[in-house]
């Protein structure tokens, strides 16, 4: 199966991610428990 553009970066996202999970814990844990626990969509504009 041929690799898509973000099969080769998700490495790197993913250590990038492990690098700011403090923060993103903080976030997470103010998320409504109306929305905890499901999936959502993360959208990055770059201009």
């Amino acid at each position: 199966m041929k690799k898509k553009i973000w099969d080769l970066y998700a490495p790197v996202y993913e250590k990038a991610m492990r690098m700011d999970y403090k923060y993103y814990k903080f976030m997470y844990d103010r998320i409504p428990t109306k929305i905890r626990d499901k999936e959502v969509l993360e959208i990055v504009q770059i201009i």
